[in-house]
């Protein structure tokens, strides 16, 4: 990593970093985005690298660079530290599952309604736990049979032409969660896309990559970057944007892939091609969405800003269109971090450290206790559905009731989930 790249000398000092960490606030075991960073990446240079396996410790939450003075890649430099440990002593057992859990879920799709209850047996993830270290305690997300991809294709196939002057061609970056794991979510998206007047096409597309990114396997990751890279370079060509509803797939895709491909010493995907949903919709279709246009949704939600979405640097789209909806109160959280941090959260060794993480956000739904917990992030949603036992949505689908569009399961306050302890 070049100095002047990272901002090396850029570091004061001021411990800024350490501070708004979510795992040094939390573990004695982790030294610290700066000690593990700007401090370390000196000793570094000069070629001393000592026991490192404290790396793994850093969640990629970004939340350093974000409140850094002095813009130094603090988090940049914790995760090619990573990067250099994982190279020399490979991926744990248990993490080599999870970054593969795209493959396995594909794979395994067709026998859902088999693999779901088998895969939550205490006795299988009992076994999990001690051989492989993937904690029984936390829920593992359900595999769909029927995949939001196969949807999408049959979808385009019968896509009829949308008419009008402001008609926009846009593609859609779903991600492999929500192809595996929340199909209705990217239904709804498309269904609100559509109603705003926008045709949606789907590009070949596989795993954005962030959960190897963010354990340290560079090597893997720049595989993943190169061959979506090349897929949507043809989407490019036509002037088309790329949009996702997921922050984390939009980290990887505007701004990871280009610090693997720099290291690389190679070219990278233009950022302005990619955005958000919500943030596009605020761009091009602010007038389209105006209370007058909305239907009321009578609820009280808190929004939960994902350290991804911070890290993308475009502020809480969401936030400002759903404060349009008629009789929906929207209280904006300012917790931190929740704690699950991707494959983070689901190891056996790092468990307990991801609920103190994120006790401050399941304290405060739980004291509270709205009707929904809002984020587009769905390990944030994950986390708080099982900290706080509160239902958590996509801000997409309490915009869809917005609009009157039917999705698979459209939020309801009579469908809110009891509130109990963590």
């Amino acid at each position: 990593m070049d100095p002047q790249a990272c901002g090396l000398d850029g570091c004061i000092k001021c411990t800024i970093c350490t501070q708004v960490c979510p795992v040094a606030q939390r573990s004695p075991f982790y030294p610290g985005p700066k000690a593990g960073g700007p401090d370390a990446e000196r000793f570094r240079r000069t070629g001393h690298r000592d026991d490192e396996s404290w790396t793994d410790l850093c969640s990629g939450c970004k939340l350093c660079e974000l409140a850094c003075p002095s813009g130094v890649r603090v988090a940049g430099m914790n995760l090619d530290a990573k990067s250099v440990w994982v190279r020399k002593n490979g991926l744990s057992p248990v993490t080599r599952l999870l970054v593969n859990a795209e493959r396995f879920n594909r794979l395994s799709a067709p026998f859902a309604g088999l693999q779901n209850p088998v895969l939550a047996h205490p006795l299988l993830r009992k076994a999990l736990e001690a051989g492989i270290g993937l904690n029984a305690q936390r829920p593992l997300p359900r595999n769909q049979r029927d995949r939001f991809r196969r949807w999408a294709r049959e979808r385009q196939k019968r896509r009829k032409p949308v008419n009008g002057l402001n008609a926009e061609q846009i593609a859609y970056f779903f991600g492999c969660y929500t192809d595996s794991h929340a199909p209705s979510i990217g239904k709804t998206v498309v269904k609100c896309l559509e109603a705003l007047g926008c045709a949606v096409e789907f590009p070949r597309q596989g795993c954005c990559g962030i959960a190897r990114i963010a354990s340290g396997d560079w090597k893997g990751a720049e595989k993943i970057a190169r061959r979506n890279t090349r897929w949507m370079n043809e989407v490019f060509a036509r002037g088309i944007p790329v949009l996702f509803s997921s922050p984390s797939c939009g980290l990887a895709l505007k701004h990871e892939y280009e610090a693997l491909f720099h290291s690389a010493g190679t070219g990278y995907l233009p950022q302005a091609h990619f955005c958000d949903v919500f943030e596009f919709l605020l761009d091009f279709r602010d007038q389209a969405i105006r209370p007058g246009a909305l239907e009321p949704v009578p609820a009280r939600v808190y929004y939960h800003a994902a350290c991804h979405l911070k890290a993308l640097g475009i502020g809480f789209p969401a936030v400002e269109i759903l404060r349009r909806i008629p009789a929906l109160e929207v209280i904006l959280l300012d917790t931190g971090c929740c704690g699950l941090a991707g494959t983070f959260g689901f190891k056996q060794d790092r468990y307990p450290l991801s609920m103190k993480m994120g006790s401050d956000l399941l304290e405060t739904l739980r004291r509270v206790s709205p009707d929904f917990v809002v984020s587009e992030c769905e390990g944030c949603r994950m986390q708080i559905e099982h900290g706080s036992s509160l239902a958590a949505v996509h801000p997409i689908e309490i915009l869809a009731r917005a609009l009157s569009i039917s999705v698979s399961s459209p939020p309801s306050s009579a469908s809110k989930a009891p509130q109990t302890g963590s």
